[in-house]
């Protein structure tokens, strides 16, 4: 029997019961008759004609786009249709009139009131009726999402993998808002967080920021992956006003289904793992599971006494879990609505709930501190203990069987199924929201109340890092990172200027060696020339010395040779004398040369003491030199990757300018 066959059968097995207050009420996809029918000739052409009939009306039709005619509108005008019927969010005229796209609308760059903008809304999810005898058409979804294999949890054949999105926030604020929720690919290592009016998306080796999901519905309170990893619920709205459920193709970057329209926000939701059924529920008391092939609803779950906080479908698609702030905990048929189990136990409100992946365990975790373990034969606790002295925020199994948890006590905690605690991961600032595991990276993710999120290597306590909730505006990190590289550039001019004139130094030094080695070369080439004229007078001196006592000795025999002696003496007298005169020269000159081979040797002393000291500073020059070198190498390589980051901030605010427009 047929899937839709058997829904059939149950919607008037359904209705029946409904007479006998069943917890399982059957609803056929209709329009939901607690809302006001809204048409195009009762509500919306008053409205287009008073903010936009002085443009697109009559003879004033800018971009061909006349709103005075309900044919003419849902034709649309130059630049495509601007109606979707059934997504105000696809909705080229909604988006801008809700300022999500430009140029925005009305021109004067204020929105027209909210109850107009949510009434315009309400028009286009509903179908965009042109007036109460037209009924909507159902909306077929953009992709067919019931395309899985056979094991919905077995690793796909193709890994879901990010498009390149944009990186430009929808909305920065000053202060990080609380983390409601984190999901992580089971598959890829893909990690989502949420944050006002978007979902930021993370890779969870590098941690870097990967995209941007737009939520214009308010604030996203629930994400989930799907089981094969190729679908991102985003669940949430805006409080006591709406609530949505948007189904986001990883592979294709875009909504491809939109689920529900609740009267206020969603705060809980999961696709089932064949994807063809998605369940929501927030403070309506109510669990509404729709189906993904047309948007319709099937039934809903009325047993619950208080805010839906919790939904998870089994990893088999089988059973559907739902906890609420009363601490009830309900398992129910996926497929039909009824009741499996009514698991009671906790005192407070359960906050989370995790399948193990084989599906026959179940984790809740509750504000009343305990979490605990039911098994899906007979629907019986085995086992509960306290985790958290304060209170339980979120419960998450592991593929291996293990659980994490964390709560108001600001700790991530590993567990065992028995309850026996094998790692405690810190850091956390105030509460713990939000908590998922990458199994491709090995990494637990946490969020806080104070809007951190911390990454942990599984074996480590210590924190490896972090993501930002909170990611400010291109422009912004354009300039911040415009300051760094001025900031850059300037250590890199200092560095560089200080490396030239160490040089400038060493080179005066090398020089000055040079000088003196020159010098030292002098000194020694003077001291061989007097030694060798010290050598040379000595020898004269001698030869001197001989002669002056050779006339000595002649003088002697002449003074007793009588006259002829005595002119002889007059002779060697005048040659005494001049050989006195030599000698008294020659002592004279090495005297000098004596004086000066001292003088000089002090000189190439000195010289040489001098090359010594500077050749010890051109190695100690050196030796400082390789520091200074590889610190300018550091800085122009900082200076490289500021110019490499700005020149991609820059590309991904042209990706972003040129997204917006393509929208």
């Amino acid at each position: 029997m047929s899937a839709l066959s058997v829904r059939s059968i149950v919607c008037v097995v359904a209705l029946l019961c409904a007479l006998a207050s069943t917890t399982a009420v059957r609803a056929d996809g209709d329009a939901d008759e607690k809302r006001p029918k809204i048409t195009y000739d009762d509500q919306i052409r008053p409205l287009l004609k008073r903010r936009c009939a002085s443009c697109h009306s009559g003879d004033r039709t800018e971009a061909d786009l006349d709103i005075a005619n309900f044919v003419a509108l849902m034709q649309g005008g130059g630049s495509g249709s601007v109606i979707d019927a059934g997504s105000a969010d696809e909705s080229y005229l909604f988006r801008l009139v809700n300022h999500d796209d430009s140029p925005e609308m009305p021109p004067n760059g204020q929105k027209i009131p909210s109850a107009e903008i949510k009434l315009l809304r309400d028009w286009i999810d509903q179908g965009a009726l042109e007036n109460t005898n037209s009924k909507a058409k159902k909306r077929k979804p953009k992709a067919d999402l019931t395309k899985v294999s056979a094991n919905p949890n077995a690793r796909p054949d193709v890994l879901p993998a990010l498009p390149k999105l944009p990186l430009e926030p929808q909305l920065w604020t000053q202060r990080k808002s609380p983390i409601r929720a984190i999901a992580v690919n089971p598959w890829s290592p893909i990690a989502a967080v949420s944050a006002p009016k978007q979902v930021v998306l993370f890779d969870t080796e590098t941690l870097a920021i990967k995209g941007v999901i737009s939520f214009p519905n308010g604030n996203p309170e629930v994400l989930r992956f799907s089981r094969n990893g190729s679908i991102l619920l985003i669940g949430g709205g805006v409080a006591g006003d709406s609530g949505i459920v948007l189904m986001w193709d990883v592979a294709k970057g875009r909504v491809v289904q939109t689920i529900g329209d609740e009267l206020d926000s969603v705060l809980a939701c999961d696709i089932s793992p064949d994807h063809s059924l998605v369940a929501l529920g927030g403070p309506k008391k109510v669990v509404r599971v729709y189906s993904t092939e047309d948007g319709g609803l099937l039934y809903e779950l009325s047993k619950h006494t208080e805010w839906i906080t919790a939904i998870a479908f089994s990893p088999d698609g089988k059973n559907l879990a739902s906890g609420d702030r009363n601490g009830g905990l309900i398992v129910s048929d996926a497929e039909t609505g009824n009741e499996n189990f009514d698991l009671a136990g906790h005192k407070a409100m359960v906050s989370s709930i995790s399948w193990r992946i084989d599906g026959k365990i179940l984790g809740s975790a509750s504000e009343d501190k305990s979490v605990r373990i039911w098994e899906m034969k007979n629907g019986k606790q085995i086992k509960n203990w306290e985790a958290d002295g304060k209170g339980l925020t979120e419960v998450c199994f592991l593929p291996g069987g293990n659980l994490l948890t964390t709560g108001r006590d600001t700790n991530v905690k590993l567990w065992q199924q028995d309850g026996k605690q094998l790692q405690t991961f810190n850091g956390l600032s105030d509460m713990g929201m939000g908590l998922a595991y990458c199994a491709s990276t090995k990494r637990v993710i946490a969020g806080s109340f104070q809007g951190d999120v911390l990454v942990w290597d599984q074996q480590k306590p210590e924190s490896s890092g972090q993501l930002n909730s909170n990611p400010p505006p291109i422009s912004e990190r354009i300039i911040d990172v415009q300051q760094q590289l001025s900031a850059a550039r300037q250590r890199f001019n200092a560095d560089q200027a200080k490396l030239q004139n160490h040089d400038v130094t060493i080179e005066q030094v090398a020089t000055e060696v040079i000088a003196f080695e020159n010098k030292f070369s002098d000194m020694q080439k003077k001291i061989t020339d007097a030694r060798a004229k010290i050598a040379s007078a000595r020898q004269d001196n001698q030869v001197a010395k001989a002669k002056l006592k050779e006339l000595l000795s002649a003088e002697d025999a002449n003074d007793s040779a009588g006259e002829q002696g005595e002119a002889k003496s007059n002779q060697q007298r005048k040659q005494l004398k001049a050989h006195r005169r030599l000698i008294k020269q020659l002592q004279q000159q090495l005297t000098v040369l004596n004086n000066q081979t001292v003088a000089w040797d002090g000189v190439a002393t000195a010289a040489k003491s001098r090359i010594a000291d500077l050749q010890h500073e051109t190695g100690r020059l050196n030796d400082s030199r390789k520091p200074m070198a590889d610190q300018l190498e550091t800085s122009r390589a900082e200076v490289n990757r500021l110019n490499a980051v700005l020149q991609f901030w820059k590309s991904e605010a042209d990706f972003a300018k040129g997204a917006k427009a393509r929208r």
